[in-house]
């Protein structure tokens, strides 16, 4: 069960986003939330002439400090009026460091973690970094939810992005709380074999979750040389998915940026909500 839930806000406008979708699941499962405004403070610029940062930076710092202690405020009037249980918003402070290094040693000791995808332009290779680092240091289950499609619960269709790899058999596991309140569960192979052996991988895992009283069926497809990440959201459309499921970078993260992969490409393109395990 979801029961300790981490809310990660880092000032953008996905953070709302992030808070509603995990007062649905604290409601739903009967769950606390782990609210966490982060505020990432800057290494000062140093001038060529001397070894004191510049004058500039104390000031910056505290404009930071004010504008996540406003919105701390501003989303702990929101979760009071939902009446949801919570912990009081925690302000954590990544003082010359990473927000996401900071994030990830609050969340060690949480069921799942709730992040918002901004939208603001020249955003997006932040994000991703930030929820890579996440998956990478927590070793906790991401819940990313976007603007454009709130998360809806209880969650009624799931599609799962199944290959058979650590990360995959992690990503179902780590979704069981959900898996198990569904309707409806399908679980899509791409590129698979066509062979005895492939047929029956596919039906091992289908009646793993039978035997958790989750009704899924497998069905495989042939990507025909078309992005495989395209064709998980394009499936999920076709099938009204409310949640896409999938292992995160079954590859390293330099790969990832270097040639390309399918986490990365869910990260950048999708809107229905998705959950990646590592």
């Amino acid at each position: 069960m979801l029961k300790d839930i981490a809310v990660i806000m880092t000032g953008g406008d996905g953070d709302s986003s992030a808070v509603n979708a995990g007062v649905k699941l604290a409601r739903h499962f009967d769950g606390k939330l782990r609210p966490l405004q982060m505020v990432e403070l800057p290494a000062p610029a140093f001038s060529t002439s001397a070894i004191l940062p510049h004058p500039q930076t104390q000031a910056l710092h505290e404009q930071l400090r004010r504008r996540a202690s406003t919105a701390a405020e501003r989303t702990q009037s929101e979760l009071d009026a939902a009446h949801v249980d919570t912990h009081r918003v925690r302000i954590v402070e990544a003082l010359y460091a990473h927000a996401w290094a900071m994030a990830a040693r609050e969340c060690y000791c949480t069921d799942t973690i709730v992040i918002g995808k901004h939208q603001q332009k020249d955003a997006g290779k932040w994000q991703l970094q930030n929820i890579g680092g996440l998956l990478f240091q927590t070793g906790r289950p991401m819940l990313i939810v976007s603007p454009a499609s709130e998360l809806s619960v209880p969650i009624k269709k799931i599609l799962i992005a199944w290959r058979p790899t650590r990360e995959a058999s992690r990503a179902i596991h780590d979704a069981m709380p959900l898996l198990q309140k569904a309707e409806s569960v399908e679980i899509v192979v791409y590129d698979d074999d066509a062979d005895q052996d492939a047929r029956h991988r596919r039906r091992v895992v289908t009646d793993h979750l039978w035997h958790h009283g989750i009704n899924a069926r497998c069905v495989a497809i042939d990507s025909r040389g078309v992005d495989i990440a395209s064709l998980i959201l394009s499936h999920s459309d076709n099938i009204g998915a409310d949640l896409v499921i999938a292992g995160g970078y079954g590859h390293s993260r330099f790969v990832e940026w270097v040639l390309g992969g399918v986490t990365r490409g869910l990260l950048a393109e999708a809107k229905v909500p998705i959950l990646l395990s590592h």
